[in-house]
């Protein structure tokens, strides 16, 4: 079993403890550090055990700190546990008033995942009743094409499948997680 998405840097240690204990059998987990910070920790979660990974990346909450995060994530991405450049996208929920930022921040990010031939994982979320994001995504996808791409969390928003499954992404769904067409 894999778990492409986890965040084992926000257990406590005990809790920590148990869930490597839990998951020593797991063929791979992928634990996501959404700033430099959170990825310097998992990075270090990482080398507990030789079946986690980590995806390094800026947040689309934590776009208003790309600027004085750009040099650390290009070198972060760089540690043999990255497998995977992210979570990037746009989160209209909780952040719209940076929505100019969190594009910057994703394609800086795209930018790194496609030099260091990485999946980059999204995360996409609109407020209740809107699609903003997910349309603004489907666009974006549309004219930069990355070559390997996670929909993280996706929701079934139609437009959005389509591109992703003309580009081959991997769709998330919470509990399942599947490939376009298989």
């Amino acid at each position: 079993m894999t778990d492409t998405h986890c965040h084992l840097d926000y257990f406590e240690p005990e809790e920590l403890d148990a869930a490597l204990e839990n998951a020593k059998d797991f063929r791979a987990l992928v634990s996501v550090g959404i700033n430099p910070e959170r990825i310097g920790r998992t990075l270090e979660i990482a080398g507990r055990a030789r079946n986690i990974y980590v995806a390094a990346g800026l947040h689309p909450t934590e776009a208003q700190h790309l600027e004085e995060a750009k040099n650390q994530l290009a070198e972060l991405a760089k540690h043999p546990k990255v497998r995977a450049i992210g979570e990037t996208g746009l989160d209209f929920y909780w952040k719209p008033e940076t929505r100019d930022k969190q594009y910057e921040a994703l394609d800086f990010q795209a930018a790194l995942a496609d030099k260091l031939n990485l999946p980059l994982i999204f995360h996409i979320r609109s407020p209740n009743g809107d699609d903003r994001a997910e349309r603004e995504i489907a666009d974006w996808l549309k004219l930069h094409r990355p070559r390997r791409l996670v929909l993280h969390a996706f929701g079934g928003h139609q437009v959005l499948a389509q591109i992703g499954g003309d580009l081959g992404a991997w769709l998330v769904r919470p509990k399942r997680t599947f490939r376009h067409g298989r």
